[in-house]
């Protein structure tokens, strides 16, 4: 589904957004990002989940936990398309690579974890989402554990249940605790909230 032989107009803000380098999450890239996905319809979250699993092939984990975070974001912020690809074969493929690939850093592990376990539970709706529950229970077959859906995801997901007719909020992913984030709401001149979550390190190598 996902061919790396062509260039992806995404790849090169992937890229920015998940730098190894990076010391938090650059929030105003992410939120760009999303509303772009948004405008360019089913190609844009067709090329944006493309630039992503890229990234979480990398072998670096601070890039792979930014591009773990970068998914949930989408997830979150951009219409049933962006869904559809997260949902899809590769991409959850890719999850599922990740996961029981002896060589992955076990924070890495535990938050794909957590994010497979979350989506099944967000896209239990809608059948045509059900290529991650298959994802689930394949990796639940293998044994793995799924921690908790934290507090965080809980509200994240009431507030993304306001009205349509309302102004749009970003949602920021949620991070579990063994990444010490610390959330804060930033005020703005616009009524839009944007809960942000920062890390407060790179990940210890």
């Amino acid at each position: 589904m996902f061919s790396g032989g062509t260039n992806n107009p995404y790849d090169d803000i992937v890229n920015k957004t998940t730098d190894e380098n990076l010391t938090s999450e650059n929030w105003e890239l992410i939120l760009n990002l999303c509303d772009k996905v948004d405008e360019d319809g089913s190609e844009g979250a067709h090329n944006v989940i493309a630039a992503v699993l890229k990234r979480l092939a990398h072998r670096n984990p601070n890039v792979q936990l930014y591009a773990l975070s970068l998914a949930e974001a989408l997830s979150k912020n951009c219409a049933i398309d962006l869904k559809r690809e997260i949902a899809s074969r590769a991409f959850t493929q890719g999850l599922e690579k990740l996961v029981t690939d002896r060589n992955t850093h076990e924070k890495v592990k535990r938050r794909a974890l957590g994010l497979i376990a979350m989506w099944t539970d967000d896209f239990a709706h809608d059948s045509t989402l059900g290529v991650m529950e298959d994802c689930y229970n394949s990796l639940k077959a293998k044994n793995f554990k799924f921690e908790a859906a934290q507090e965080g995801v809980q509200v994240l997901q009431q507030l993304a249940r306001v009205p349509q007719q309302q102004p749009r909020h970003h949602l920021a992913p949620n991070h579990p605790q063994q990444f010490q984030v610390q959330a804060t709401t930033a005020h703005t001149p616009n009524p839009n909230t944007k809960l942000v979550m920062h890390l407060l390190g790179p990940l210890p190598r």
